[in-house]
């Protein structure tokens, strides 16, 4: 399977299906923005990817299996240490506009907005904005049953009121409705967002 082409044809699929459903007027509330962020999600993946596959790459010309490895880490530490900026990118922009024409309306996010996603040490990958005010968690509370971070304002008020919410993070294979003692603080990732808006106001 080809990581690239599946994320394309995924990417694709979420135009096709919302062109459809506008095309035939079926009743149904298409939330653009969050289609917009499935987009996004799968442009990162696929950059990881790349990201993942050239630092495999370099490491090719070594002759010995610890001489390629301590390369190859050497390269992907390097890689996890460039940020993203997926919302910068013309394909994601280009992916935007087409969303936005097939709507026949506009998003209220800003194509010159940052995008603080990184990956963090072990190659998990970790976004910094809450996923669904998509504002930088002040914080982050993880979910213990699936391990994805939210901002605990946002998910307690969200689940105290409703009991059957459940992790809204694309790809998430978790159906478990988010209670809070589902939720721990997540220290470390608190300390990254905080060094890295530390490293913002400096600039």
């Amino acid at each position: 399977m080809d990581l690239t082409q599946e994320i394309e044809k995924s990417k694709n699929r979420i135009l096709e299906t919302t062109k459809f459903i506008m095309d035939c007027g079926i009743d149904v509330d298409i939330n653009i923005e969050e289609r917009l962020g499935f987009g996004e999600e799968l442009l990162k993946m696929k950059e990881l990817h790349k990201r993942y596959t050239a630092a495999l790459e370099s490491a090719k010309s070594e002759r010995t299996l610890d001489g390629f490895m301590t390369a190859f880490n050497t390269n992907w530490e390097e890689e996890q240490r460039r940020r993203l900026n997926i919302k910068n990118t013309k394909e994601y922009k280009d992916y935007k506009a087409e969303l936005e024409k097939i709507a026949g309306t506009t998003t209220s996010i800003s194509e010159d907005a940052s995008d603080p996603d990184i990956v963090v040490t072990g190659g998990n990958f970790v976004n910094f904005n809450d996923p669904w005010t998509k504002a930088i968690m002040k914080n982050p509370v993880r979910n213990t049953i699936c391990g994805h971070n939210y901002d605990k304002d946002s998910v307690i008020g969200l689940i105290k009121d409703n009991i059957g919410i459940i992790c809204p993070v694309l790809g998430c294979a978790s159906k478990t409705p988010i209670q809070p003692h589902h939720l721990t603080p997540n220290v470390e990732l608190r300390i990254e967002i905080e060094k890295l808006q530390s490293l913002e106001e400096n600039d």
